[in-house]
């Protein structure tokens, strides 16, 4: 692996990184507008959670990753 490839690796990750927290922003948001205009929640509010918490996980997964990459940058030297 040379070093150009995983500069590439880490900014797609990094951009990655950011579309999933704004898509997380944006799903936890409506969640949280939808359950306050009605006063309830209701089962399209439950499955907004999950698919956050989907979200959440697979940002979780994305650092994992970008992490690898950047110590796997610092070993190349």
């Amino acid at each position: 692996m040379g070093k150009e490839w995983i500069k590439e690796e880490i900014t797609f990750w990094k951009e990655l990184f950011s579309f999933f927290s704004k898509v997380l922003i944006l799903i936890v948001s409506g969640v949280i507008v939808d359950i306050k205009s009605n006063n309830k929640a209701s089962g399209t509010d439950f499955l907004g959670f999950l698919v956050a918490v989907l979200f959440l996980i697979a940002l979780l997964f994305i650092l994992a990753k970008w992490r690898k990459n950047i110590r796997l940058l610092k070993k190349e030297g």
